[in-house]
């Protein structure tokens, strides 16, 4: 019995440790406000004229992001997969003109 607990805590120690940095909770919030950032800004940028509302909400989510992703491309400059995941925003949250 000791043995087999010993086991199943290795595996899930195992487990996690393995486990992608595109899981983390940081990385996922990002991913929200980006998401977020982009629906708004489409709908800012659109043919009709903008709401006050929508311009507020498209500036808090897009500043947010912008922030977060300046943060963890540092942190994660490592990590392939979470820059190429967070580049994906670029045109929205880094446009180059």
């Amino acid at each position: 019995m000791k043995q087999s607990v010993t086991i199943l805590i290795l595996m899930l120690t195992l487990n996690n440790s393995y486990a992608s940095n595109l899981e983390k909770k940081e990385i996922q919030v990002f991913f929200k406000n980006a998401q977020i950032c982009e629906h708004l800004s489409g709908e800012v940028s659109g043919g009709y004229k903008a709401k006050a509302i929508d311009i507020k909400n498209a500036n808090k989510y897009c500043g947010t992001a912008k922030r977060q992703r300046k943060k963890l491309l540092e942190k994660y400059k490592n990590d392939e997969e979470v820059i190429k995941a967070i580049r994906e925003f670029d045109e929205t949250l880094d446009p180059k003109y």
